[in-house]
């Protein structure tokens, strides 16, 4: 129970770390941005965890005493945490499937011709701000007119792939 607690309590202040940080300035590259906060916070936990145990023997039941409860807080924590990161762009960006509900539930129970959905979704709608996300995130570089991936973007692009082979989806992207 105290793990869960903990746990839940640690992605609580990562959300409130994050609200404050973008509140201030949201910051270019926010997916490692996001990632270094997620890290930050467990490890200051873990820190502020290991100094209380040590200086207040008296608070054993608050905080944990055993490897298996560092690591049962490690995995709730590390496991919630990342799979914010991963769904964090459908909070962050306008995705294409959520904003094409959102054009249909608007226009009501006419519905939306699929010409006005495309007159609507345009490169510089969808395509170009996620060019822009991944420059930012040191993903991608410009170059001239043209758009170079990284090393990080590669590295990103071959576990993906990777994946999805893994689960044996055949459509890309």
């Amino acid at each position: 129970m105290k793990a869960l607690v903990l746990g839940l309590t640690l992605f609580c202040c990562l959300l409130i770390l994050q609200v404050i940080v973008w509140r201030i300035k949201r910051p270019a590259g926010e997916y490692a941005v996001l990632l270094q906060m997620c890290c930050g916070v467990l490890i200051i936990a873990t820190v502020g965890f290991a100094a209380v145990s040590w200086g207040r023997p008296e608070s054993a039941r608050f905080v944990p005493q055993t490897p298996l409860e560092y690591l049962s807080i490690l995995f709730l924590y590390g496991g919630m945490s990342l799979a914010y990161i991963a769904t964090y762009s459908a909070i962050q960006a306008d995705s294409p499937s959520l904003s094409l509900l959102l054009m249909m539930e608007r226009a009501g129970p006419q519905g939306v011709s699929l010409r006005d959905m495309e007159e609507r979704f345009s490169d510089e709608v969808l395509v170009i701000p996620r060019l822009e996300d991944l420059v930012a995130g040191g993903l991608v570089k410009q170059v001239d007119s043209r758009y170079v991936i990284e090393q990080s973007g590669a590295l990103l692009a071959r576990v993906h792939l990777f994946y999805r082979r893994f689960l044996k989806l055949e459509k890309g992207g």
